[in-house]
């Protein structure tokens, strides 16, 4: 029998953590946000998915 199985953490940071958490947070979006951008460009310009990865756009600048 196959059954889902959550667990639900919660945290409490003090203001360094919460610093760091807040930093670690825009730096994912704004990769997240870049590698969006890139793809979405890709596809307007030849109708064709790739896929992109961060490692790509560190190689490529």
């Amino acid at each position: 029998m196959k059954y889902n199985l959550a667990f639900k953490y919660r945290i409490y940071p003090n203001k360094n953590q919460e610093l760091l958490i807040n930093k670690t947070f825009g730096c994912v979006r704004s990769v997240y946000n870049t590698i969006l951008y890139t793809a979405n460009k890709f596809y307007e310009e030849t109708g064709k998915n790739k896929i992109i990865t961060p490692a790509s756009l560190k190689s490529e600048n």
